[in-house]
């Protein structure tokens, strides 16, 4: 098992647990048991009952967490660093992962990123 330390939103260091590494800055936790304490850990609300995928994206100071929620008993949840290899995962093959969900990650990407430049902004 893998396990990053990383500050939720009221600045704890809390673990966030994931399966695999798809690229750098880029982690993906599939085992339902680790999406629901991660979701626990770093304040991300979960559907009960659902009708439809449904995608979300939490934004910390540094890391965004997107979570998609296909039924009750399949969730997942990818963890995205402001680290993340953009050209490698360009590379990543479409049947390992789609592009819907890469335009998904990209955004949740770019929300870090306009958030650490306003920090800078505000700092000067």
């Amino acid at each position: 098992m893998i396990a990053l330390s990383v500050k939720n939103e009221n600045g704890d260091l809390k673990e966030y647990q994931v399966d695999s590494e798809i690229v750098k800055g880029l982690y993906l936790t599939y085992d339902l048991e680790k999406v629901i304490a991660n979701s626990q850990n770093f304040g991300v609300l979960l559907n009960e009952q659902l009708g439809k995928v449904a995608t979300k994206i939490k934004s910390l100071k540094e890391v965004s967490i997107v979570t998609i929620e296909v039924s009750a008993d399949k969730k997942f949840q990818y963890f995205v660093g402001n680290d993340l290899g953009l050209e490698a995962l360009v590379k990543v093959p479409e049947n390992q992962m789609p592009n819907n969900i890469k335009e998904v990650v990209l955004k949740a990407y770019h929300l870090i990123q306009k958030s650490h430049l306003v920090s800078k902004i505000q700092m000067n």
